[in-house]
Order: C-alpha cells, then structure tokens, then sequence
C-alpha cells in the first residue's frame, strides 16, 4: 500500500518475473499512432502529448474529452481502430469517389463528414448533417461502378480459349518470310469475353450509342523483364477490356505472364503467382518494371485507373481502385504486394490517388533503390519494396494538384549528378522537370519544358514517353509521343528532347521524320494510344525507337509497331512497315475473315538470334457472342 501511495500516476506497469503487463496508458497510446494520432512513444506516462493526440481524437469523432484517460477512452480507441465493416465501407467508398482523400481508417472523423455531406448535394441533390449512419452505406453502394473483387485465384490468367484449329495459310508465305523477319507461332496466348456490354457514352458525355455489344479484350499495355529470375527476357501484359468506362462483373483486367523458355517461345504462366493468388482490378494501365525489393528479380508496378463513366447531361462519374504492385518472393514467382503502398493496406487508395496514365520509376531521393511516380502521386522505396506517400513534397506543377491530370512521366538523371529527376506532361502538352541540384532531393529547381503545339491551341495531348542516351554523348535524353484531342486519339508523332548539359530542348525537326499523324500518305494516320520504347533494334551498339500503337481497323490501316532506325547519332529513320511480318484475318486457317484488324505489337527478345524480334495479336472475326485476341510470334533474322 505504501508503494502505491507514492506512485503520482492512476495506472502502471505490473513486471512479474520476465513478462511485463501494458498500462491503460500505453496501450492508448499505440492505439493513437496505429489511428495516425502522434502520442509518441507508448511509454505508459500521460504526458502532454498523449493529451493532445486524444483531444484531436475526440474532436474528429466529434465526441467531448473530458480530459481523463480512463475505461471509457479505451472502449472508444478499441471501437475506432476496429470500427465496424459497415463504417469501413463507407469510408472507402467516399474515397473512391474522391469525397475524402484519406484511406479508411474507421473513425467517423469531420473529414468524412463533410465529404458525405457533398456527396449527398452533389449527387443525390439532397442535404445530409454527415453523420454515420449504417443507412448510409445503401446509397453509397448504389453510387458504385466497380463490382469485381481485388484479388482472385489464377483462373482469369489461364489459357481457356481454344486455337488448336488455327494455323497459316500456305498460299501467304511471302507476307510470312521477309528480309528481316520470319513469322513464329500463332496462339501463344488467347482472351475472349462473352460479357454483355450496354450502350455507353464515349469520348464525352455526348458521344452516345444505344447499342448493345461485347466486351472486348485488348492487349493495352506490355512491360518487359526477367521474372522468374532465368536470365531470360519475358512479357507481361495489362488485359483489359473495352469499353473500359461502364461497369463489369465478369471481365476484369489482370496481367498475364509470358515466360521465356529460351527456345523462342513464350508461355503463358499463370502459376507464377504466388500462393495461387492475384490481383484484378477494372483498368490496369501503364506498367514500370524494376527491382524495387532489391532482390535481383525485376518486380512490377501498374497504374490503376478505376471507371470513368459518362454521363449524358450530367458529365463525368468516376469510381478508382488501387494501384497494382507484384514483387518478385525469391522463388520465382510474383506476390501481391499492393498492400505494401501506404494507403493501400486495407484496399483503400494512397492518399489524394485519383487515376494514374503515367507510371513511372527510378531513384528520385537519391539513397540507391526505385522510387514510384504514377498519376501525381509520388511513392518512397524504403528498399525492401514498401512505399510512402511524400506527394506533399511535390511541386503542384507535377503533382495531382495540377489541372489537367498527367499524361505522361519519366524518372531520370537528366543533369548527372547522380539524382533521379522528374519529368511530367499534362493533358495538354504542358512539361516540367523537377531537377535536383548537386545530386540533393531537397534541392531542386522546376523547369518548364517547351513543346511546340502543332495541331492548334489546347488540341494536343501527349501519351507516352521513354528516356536513353540517342547520341553517345553520355546524357538521357526523353522521347515523347503526342496526338490529337480532335479528331479523339488521331495521329501519332515522336517528339525527341535531346539532353545538353542538363537542358532539355525539342530538336525533332532535325532527328527525325515521322509523317503518322498526317493525310495524304500511303498508309492512314497511326492511333494516338501507345507505349514508346528505346532499344538497340539491330545490335549495332545504339538505341532504336520502337514506337506500340493502337494499330487499325482498315485495309490501308497501319500496324501497331513502327520502328525508328538510329544512325548512330541520334537521328532516325523509318522502317517501311512493308517489311514486317503483318498479319491479318484472311492468312488465319480457321477464321472467316468480316473485318481487317492490325493491333498492338511489342518488342521483346525471344531467341538471342537476329535484330529483335516482336509479338503481336489479331481480333477474331466478330459474332455475337464471342470477342477474342490471338497472340503470335515473329523472329527478327
């Protein structure tokens, strides 16, 4: 009794033996940093910090602190940081909606509040007080866009589409065999749909049919690696599926592995993923691959862009979804790693996350492991492939505070001095670089990049860009692709920023020709939609540009690949795509041909043979109730 009159605090430390038992104290006190209330150290001493953390708890619950910390305060950590599922719904909804930035946390707090209260004047044109309610989660719900689950078993990567009746036609060999290529395999890989999609509105709210149709697979965006660790080059492909801007049930996008088995041949590897598990979301978009666990298998990181939904009369709806991060677990195969974002550890977004199309990697705080920039936000590698949110730290020129939205990003050192440097272009053309100075991430100046707006004032857009040194010279320079708004999506161009002592300046005039984004040429104006590469085409020691597009649907269409020729300083020349292996519906045994289709081809080394050799895919013959994409191969001699 003595010894616990001359004890000034209400609870304390009980050490019996080696086992110590936690204070009331301390325990509140790891319940307010596991809720993001800075309480310092759980120490079990009732200080003013602890105070404070609580009263801003009880202030964002809108409770009343009566400045004790008792049973009562407990029982209240206790249901906030457990919450309830219903509460947790709704909080994740509100932030897929972009009514709250902050990811589900389970207290009901006045950010929550307030954003319920503009989602129920701004969508149901009714006011609300914002407070939880379980009825609330009613309307929520019926507010949503996005129905498929985040993670699946392996099924949807499996091969299930039958091509064993498909071959080529004999009477076709010349389009086969050409002076740089030989055509490989066809149906390496096969995805069709069978899902009904509705009428829908598309580029904008006006742009409407009241038809019914199928959703299609699309072979949208491909990265390439070493995946399971062999040595070999492998593809991975984002599947996605169009219209991409009404909701599905039975078609999610996924990424499918290809695996090199170092004979020319891709296999299609669902059982790379680890555990039999992996994830789906609506849109995946634009991949980055790196080492970003540090463990000498390349990883992969995918933008996510959720549903954009047009509305007519009313405008755009939308609904996000996460980011997408696999890591390679050291035995060959590829986890679900996406809860390692902060934000993201219970399926919410990272913090302000809308939609990503850019995403883009490389070491931009200088300390040795690959950084991640995607959609204006910025992500922090701690080394092992955990990731914070430091968007904060953006200039709001490059960071999702700035209209429009980002069309395009790169990470690289553009004035060597050892320091990842950022590079951004918005919706419509306008670029910055985030340089750091004296290879310092605290020190860094914004630069505005010029680029020359060809196809009248706010009527040009950039998609996609890369980054290599085009010349020798010993410094990156950036390639960028850029197409009309109007006509949506016509046209494509290169545009080539060549790096001089850390200036980045538009010298495309003078480095190359490329006339896809203009009429009156043998072949019609190339799809804006794509992804740019720089890579040594024909192994003679310097980086070709190898341009992936959307391909066509006409006859006099072009194919989705054009590729650039260095001369070895950095000025290039188109290879005519005559001399491609193309193919096309009528060279397929097994398909009758209604309708011309050249889709997306990718670069990729399958054979160590020749100059690169390239895949490509092929639309099925339209029906009713089947649409599907066939891959085949074709070898560079």
């Amino acid at each position: 009794m003595k010894l616990l009159k001359i004890i000034p605090a209400v609870f304390f430390l009980i050490v019996i033996g080696s086992s110590t038992i936690a204070s009331p104290i301390s325990e509140a006190q790891q319940m307010l940093n596991q809720l993001s209330y800075n309480a310092g150290s759980a120490d079990g001493a009732y200080g003013k910090k602890t105070r404070k953390a609580l009263e801003k708890f009880y202030r964002d619950i809108g409770g009343i602190f009566d400045g004790k910390l008792d049973d009562n305060e407990i029982s209240d950590l206790k249901s906030a940081l457990h919450g309830t599922s219903s509460m947790f719904e709704a909080q994740l909804l509100l932030q897929r909606f972009s009514y709250a930035q902050n990811p589900p946390s389970g207290v009901w707090s006045n950010k929550y509040k307030t954003g319920l209260k503009q989602f129920y004047r701004k969508e149901l044109n009714k006011s609300h007080n914002g407070k939880w309610s379980p009825s609330i989660l009613q309307d929520l719900r019926k507010r949503k866009l996005i129905f498929l689950p985040q993670t699946s078993d392996i099924s949807h990567a499996e091969e299930t589409f039958d091509v064993s009746h498909l071959g080529f036609k004999e009477n076709f060999k010349d389009a086969y065999l050409k002076k740089l290529y030989n055509l490989g395999e066809i149906g390496f890989t096969a995805i069709a749909s069978t899902e009904t999609a509705p009428p829908f509105c598309y580029p904008t709210p006006e742009d409407c049919t009241e038809n019914k149709g199928l959703y299609s697979p699309n072979p949208h965006n491909a990265a390439l690696g070493d995946f399971n660790g062999d040595g070999l080059q492998d593809l991975a492909i984002a599947w996605i599926y169009f219209t991409h801007t009404t909701p599905r049930l039975k078609t999610p996008s996924h990424i499918r592995i290809y695996l090199n088995d170092g004979q020319g041949a891709l296999i299609s590897s669902p059982e790379i993923y680890a555990k039999g598990k992996m994830p789906l979301r609506h849109f995946m978009y634009r991949m980055t691959v790196s080492d970003f666990n540090n463990d000498g298998i390349d990883d992969i990181f995918s933008g996510s862009m959720g549903v954009i939904k047009r509305v007519k009369n009313i405008g755009n709806i939308h609904d996000y979804e996460p980011h997408v991060l696999l890591l390679s677990d050291g035995k060959g195969k590829l986890r679900d790693a996406s809860n390692q974002i902060e934000g993201q550890e219970k399926g919410g977004l990272a913090m302000n996350a809308t939609f990503a199309h850019t995403s883009s990697s490389g070491d931009i705080d200088c300390d040795g492991d690959i950084d991640i920039y995607a959609g204006g936000i910025l992500l922090i590698n701690d080394g092992n492939g955990n990731f914070t949110n430091d968007t904060k730290r953006l200039p709001k020129n490059v960071s999702f505070k700035a209209s429009p939205p980002k069309g395009a990003s790169l990470i690289f050192d553009t004035n060597n001095d050892g320091c990842g440097d950022l590079i951004t272009f918005d919706f419509n053309g306008a670029g910055h670089l985030w340089q750091s100075k004296s290879g310092r991430h605290g020190s860094r100046k914004l630069i505005k990049l010029m680029l020359q707006h060809d196809y009248g004032s706010g009527n040009m857009q950039v998609n996609n860009a890369t980054f290599g040194d085009i010349d020798g010279d010993g410094s990156l320079d950036a390639i960028v692709t850029i197409h009309r708004k109007n006509p949506y999506y016509q046209g494509r161009r290169i545009i080539i920023f060549h790096n001089k002592n850390g200036k980045l300046v538009d010298t495309s005039a003078k480095r190359i020709t490329d006339v896809r984004d203009q009429d009156g040429q043998p072949l019609k104006q190339a799809h804006g939609e794509g992804s740019v590469r720089l890579i040594d085409h024909d192994n003679d020691g310097d980086l070709d540009i190898i341009d992936s597009h959307g391909g066509s649907f006409d006859a006099d269409g072009r194919f989705g690949m054009s590729i650039f020729e260095n001369d070895g300083e950095g000025k290039f020349t188109e290879i005519p795509q005559s001399q491609m292996v193309v193919i096309k519906e009528q060279m397929i045994k097994g398909f009758s041909p209604n309708r011309q289709t050249m889709s997306y081809a990718y670069p990729i080394n399958l054979d160590n043979k020749g100059i690169l050799d390239y895949v490509s895919f092929i639309l099925t013959p339209w029906t009713s109730d089947t649409s599907a994409f066939v891959g085949y191969t074709v070898f560079g001699k």
